[in-house]
């Protein structure tokens, strides 16, 4: 764990590698993942455990912010980005602040144009969530967790670019950005395939992340919608792919979460 530390000195305080020992009355000590030194990237905090950590990334001027960082995963340390959910009822339309959606707001493209949403400090909450990352940092690394009415999967991607979340759901259009399947534990209602699609969009239909590319009708994955008539069972924050056409049919389930990492 990395540490940055202060010598109090009687001219005032000194990094300690800039500062002799003499007169000092105290060492202070910021641990790498504190409010006083967060940490940019979750590499930073290799060999930590897991736990919840202070995080300010490359570009990002606002305060630092909190996230849940998962140490113990292969391949991490892991820093959730964001949580999306159905079990609480509140199916915010993610795709486009449709307000036909208890708690939807009216605001053009919910999803993209709210920067921070709840809080991503528990690596088990079933809230909407969504931190910084999103916007300011640069991954090719990503965990998906899932727990879809008490079924649980872990699966890691490479992506085959590095760029942030905000980059993917703005450019891409719906191609496959997966390198390779890192690993993957348990089993998978929505994130079922070796593909990741950003930002697909049919006529009537699309999704922010889709695991699987939809039929003409429906799709799976995380912010479905129809446009025409936001009516179907597959409308909600994560539908799940049913079947050869793909139906997602789990749009309202009363306990759906998936939590979104990034290393």
């Amino acid at each position: 764990m990395g540490i940055k530390s202060y010598l109090n000195t009687s001219s005032g305080s000194r990094n300690v590698a800039e500062s002799s020992y003499d007169n000092f009355s105290r060492v202070t000590f910021e641990f790498i993942g504190s409010i006083g030194n967060p940490a940019t990237s979750p590499s930073q905090l290799t060999g930590s455990p897991s736990g919840v950590y202070y995080y300010k990334p490359s570009g990002y001027t606002g305060d630092a912010f909190q996230a849940y960082t998962d140490c113990d995963t292969t391949g991490g340390p892991w820093a959730l980005s964001w949580v999306v959910t159905n079990a609480n009822g509140d199916f915010v339309d993610w795709w486009d602040g449709d307000t036909s959606f208890p708690g939807a707001t009216s605001s053009p493209d919910h999803f993209i144009t709210i920067s921070t949403l709840g809080t991503t400090i528990s690596s088990t909450s079933k809230n909407n969530a969504k931190n910084p990352f999103f916007d300011y940092y640069s991954f090719t690394d990503m965990m998906i967790v899932e727990n879809h009415s008490g079924t649980l999967g872990t699966k890691r991607y490479r992506l085959n670019t590095t760029n942030t979340f905000r980059y993917h759901f703005i450019n891409q259009t719906g191609s496959d950005l997966v390198s390779s399947v890192l690993g993957s534990t348990g089993s998978f209602t929505t994130f079922n395939t070796s593909n990741l699609y950003f930002n697909y969009s049919l006529l009537n239909d699309g999704g922010r992340m889709l695991a699987t590319l939809p039929s003409s009708e429906a799709s799976g994955g995380i912010s479905a919608r129809v446009d025409q008539s936001r009516g179907y069972s597959w409308k909600g924050n994560i539908t799940r792919s049913d079947g050869g056409r793909i139906y997602s049919s789990d749009g309202t389930t009363t306990d759906h979460t998936v939590w979104i990492y990034v290393k």
